[in-house]
């Protein structure tokens, strides 16, 4: 999908973001472990604002100000028609986020309930999602900034478990998902299945509540 994912330490040097970027903000983006990130909450994006690299806190749910129930907030959006659906046009042309995360939870339908997996790069890497950023409605009705994660197929690796995937970003990809004249042709080629191995481990239902916040969400199921 994702729906619930998680940003921790990587190994020293661990990371798939471009060599050049600025390392503060990405940094930045890491520097507190969170291991349970749901919809509505806020969690750190990186982007470029007037060419400059910078992060950000937003809420996880896209919704934009003209939307009147924010209980329609959208965490994911498909990768295939982002650039026609008009809620989504104006965000996929001008609004590109990068998500950072170290890995993402998913929940495959087993015999008696659901096995929760955690999925991540070896040695935790630091990586990013693509994501699109909008201006939306907090609370009290002012403006607050709020973000969603593109999903594609699976690959074949993941098909068992779902049939989603987020958009993982290599560091080109990174670098092209954030540039402003890169061309829809190039921004597509981008929102396909991640083609390398991941690490699957298979964690406890401890995770499936969004109150548990704690790095027992990460203990191996059994353990």
């Amino acid at each position: 999908m994702p729906g619930r994912y998680f940003i921790v330490a990587p190994e020293e040097g661990a990371n798939l973001y471009p060599a050049d970027f600025d390392d503060a903000p990405i940094a930045a983006a890491y520097a507190r472990p969170r291991y349970n990130i749901s919809p509505q909450q806020t969690a750190p994006v990186l982007r470029l604002i007037e060419g400059e690299f910078i992060e950000s806190g937003m809420r996880w749910g896209f919704a934009p100000r003209w939307m009147k129930d924010p209980r329609q907030a959208q965490i994911n959006a498909r990768s295939e028609t982002v650039f026609e659906k008009r809620m989504f046009q104006h965000a996929a042309k001008a609004q590109r986020c990068l998500v950072p995360v170290s890995g993402w939870y998913e929940w495959q339908p087993v015999d008696g309930g659901k096995q929760a997996w955690a999925i991540h790069m070896p040695g935790f890497a630091a990586f990013a999602l693509a994501g699109l950023w909008t201006v939306g409605n907090d609370r009290e009705g002012g403006p607050e900034e709020n973000f969603l994660t593109l999903t594609a197929e699976p690959s074949e690796q993941l098909r068992p478990i779902h049939h989603r995937m987020p958009v993982i970003l290599d560091a080109d990809g990174c670098r092209t998902w954030l540039d402003p004249d890169a061309n829809r042709q190039a921004l597509q080629a981008l929102l396909r299945p991640w083609p390398g191995e991941l690490s699957l481990r298979a964690v406890s239902s401890y995770v499936n509540s969004i109150r548990h916040q704690g790095p027992e969400c990460l203990e191996p199921d059994g353990s």
